[in-house]
């Protein structure tokens, strides 16, 4: 005589099946949440990056993009590596933007009295996953190479590591 109920053996069973099932699943979630994690910084770096651009376009008295902390960067496209000097002008590490030096604070106060810019660099804190826990900030600047600005992140120490904006590095692609 049977009683009702599942035997030992059958729940071992369902219990593998899902084991399974979960462990085939979840990297390609975790994909898909890194994914998504890199559109959401191209979009905000491109607002950020057409924020600087307004800010430079609205500014005619001055060069806006004289100062700032020169570093030699390396951006790894679909090309290549590309290394170039890079004049970081501020940066924003979700405390609202900081010039790197005296002359970049006209750009910094400006960047940070743009409307369409201070939500999205007062409300986000870059995360990544693991591979790039070095990257906690953004980094706006000037490449006089390419004639562009652009815009990174990086380190909190304002190090660009990774550009963004206008053409992503290889790790956003």
């Amino acid at each position: 005589m049977r009683k009702n109920g599942f035997t030992l053996v059958e729940l071992i069973t369902v219990i593998a099946i899902i084991s399974v099932l979960a462990a085939l699943l979840i990297p390609s979630m975790v994909g898909y949440i890194d994914k998504a994690k890199k559109t959401a910084d191209k979009s905000a770096a491109s607002t950020i990056g057409k924020a600087a651009m307004g800010v430079n376009a609205e500014t005619t008295e001055k060069d806006i993009f004289a100062g700032g902390s020169d570093f030699i960067v390396s951006a790894l496209t679909t090309s290549g590596t590309e290394s170039y000097k890079f004049t970081a002008l501020c940066m924003n590490d979700g405390d609202g933007w900081k010039a790197f030096d005296s002359t970049s604070d006209e750009f910094a106060d400006l960047l940070n009295d743009e409307s369409d810019i201070v939500e999205v660099s007062n409300g986000i804190n870059i995360k990544y996953h693991s591979a790039r826990k070095d990257t906690d900030c953004w980094v706006v600047g000037y490449s006089a190479e390419n004639n562009r600005v652009e815009v990174w992140t990086g380190n909190n120490s304002g190090t660009p590591s990774y550009r963004v904006f206008p053409s992503p590095d290889k790790a956003y692609a």
